[in-house]
């Protein structure tokens, strides 16, 4: 084809699949005779598995500089996370369907990790291979791993280490980020799919991310690149070049746990519509000629029957819902910089602004409705970055705010696209983005009685003081 005459791509500037793959992708089949592998932490890994994975690594890096159009090397690799993180605009020119903000985001991570996994343990020769994870959760772990955050020696350099990143073995994580209160609000919706909810809604112009990727996920990716959370500096902090620091991988892993985590609690489930267990994503898997294999988002759920892994320490996991809509604000541009006092005022939803009503007997009561606070059309340029907290009725909230405060609605953080001041990856263009956050009970009362709600965004990391957007209102699902 001519594609495949056509000179391969540059990869450090184009994130092109390549080669061209096939148009039709062979169907994922488990490897039921695969042993199921154990992830275990990057902070517990034993000195012959941290060997194991360097040496995994370098021969990833070796395939890079020795055959580039192996798509199974470093930097190809890398540049599949690149290929699906080019919001709206990828489409139109050809980049993959946008992964990040929406309820693929979790399914598709994992199925990138299990491939990349493979790769790793094909090249090192042991099916029993598995990827570490960075459990920055965990109580003294708000910082690198040290295996990842050691450079080596100039005549032995460290293959996990990543000398574009920012973050080094003396930096932690803020507070506020992977803390248990901060871990607590990630895990507290019930919902997988609803506004607000943990995974993030259906994908499409109205979709929003689910608290997982809002935060940790998002600000620890900041924070990796640059320690302060100012500026995207890549690798991990610009999601063009984030999957070419191999700490991706062990973060990543983490927030695939997460799911697991957050299932386990009870009363929790993943989205029964067939749209989403029937999404398909194709990559290049393992095989010394790599064959182009699509796998469905049904066939990454149960991780242990058909991808062969579990997590150590954290067990595998064994609705109908209508929205109504409050009186949509029409947006604008607010000033996000910790010092001001400006809100974005939203009208309550009727049935709040009145007076409570007494309460009445009646059989079989209806649910209790769940309120939600959508922003919407958020517009951040393609080479900034920035990390938001929402508060409500609080106008002075300001960096030192707690969240804590009762006030504290969430966080979010929005990654950069590609590197500030450059031409390069095009498909990277602005697009806008919509984050949803479930109201608790105390803050549905703060609600009642009143007309107009105040919504406060103050920055905690990024450069910019002014994020415009299309509308914010709240609205009530049933």
């Amino acid at each position: 084809s001519d594609a495949a005459q056509a000179p391969p791509p540059n990869p450090l500037e184009d994130c092109t699949p390549w080669p061209p793959p096939p148009s039709d992708p062979i169907p994922f089949t488990p490897d039921t005779g695969l042993a199921v592998r154990t992830r275990l932490s990057a902070f517990e890994l034993p000195d012959d598995k941290v060997g194991q994975l360097r040496k995994a690594y370098q021969l990833l890096r070796d395939l890079t500089n020795n055959s580039p159009n192996d798509p199974r090397g470093w930097l190809r690799q890398a540049n599949v996370h690149c290929w699906y993180c080019g919001g709206e605009a990828g489409t139109e020119t050809g980049a993959g369907p946008e992964i990040h903000g929406s309820w693929r985001f979790l399914p598709w991570h994992r199925m990138y990790l299990y491939f990349h996994e493979r790769i790793l343990a094909q090249l090192v020769g042991d099916k029993t291979f598995a990827l570490p994870f960075w459990d920055w959760d965990t109580a003294g772990r708000d910082r690198l791993p040290p295996i990842y955050a050691d450079p080596g020696t100039p005549d032995n350099p460290n293959p996990l280490f990543d000398q574009n990143r920012g973050a080094t073995a003396d930096n932690r994580i803020p507070p506020g980020i992977v803390t248990s209160d901060a871990i607590g609000l990630m895990l507290s919706p019930t919902s997988f799919e609803a506004p607000g909810g943990f995974g993030g809604t259906s994908d499409g112009p109205g979709a929003s991310p689910g608290t997982l990727e809002n935060s940790p996920h998002g600000p620890v990716h900041i924070w990796t690149g640059d320690p302060s959370m100012r500026s995207p500096v890549p690798d991990m902090g610009v999601l063009a070049t984030a999957a070419r620091d191999p700490i991706f991988f062990a973060h990543h892993a983490n927030v695939d746990r997460f799911w697991d985590v957050w299932l386990n609690q009870g009363g929790r489930s993943n989205p029964a519509d067939s749209s989403w267990a029937l999404e398909q994503f194709a990559f290049y898997d393992q095989n010394d000629t790599p064959q182009w294999v699509a796998m469905s988002i049904g066939d990454s759920v149960d991780h242990e029957t058909s991808l062969r892994y579990i997590y150590n320490g954290t067990p595998n996991p064994a609705s109908t819902v209508t929205f109504a809509l409050a009186m949509a604000q029409t947006g604008g541009t607010v000033d996000v910089s910790p010092q001001s006092r400006e809100t974005i005022k939203v009208p309550v939803p009727p049935e709040l602004s009145q007076p409570r009503p007494a309460e009445i007997a009646v059989p079989g009561p209806p649910p209790k409705p769940v309120y939600v606070l959508h922003i919407q059309g958020i517009q951040v340029p393609p080479d900034e970055q920035t990390f938001l907290r929402v508060f409500l009725e609080l106008e002075d909230a300001d960096a030192r705010t707690p969240i804590t405060s009762p006030n504290f609605v969430g966080q979010f953080a929005i990654l950069a696209m590609r590197k500030p001041g450059t031409g390069a990856m095009p498909h990277k263009a602005a697009h806008s983005y919509n984050q949803a956050f479930e109201l608790n009970d105390r803050q549905v009362a703060m609600l009642r009685g009143k007309q107009v709600l105040s919504i406060k965004l103050v920055a905690v990391g990024g450069r910019l003081t002014k994020i415009p957007y299309r509308r914010a209102f709240i609205a009530a699902r049933r």
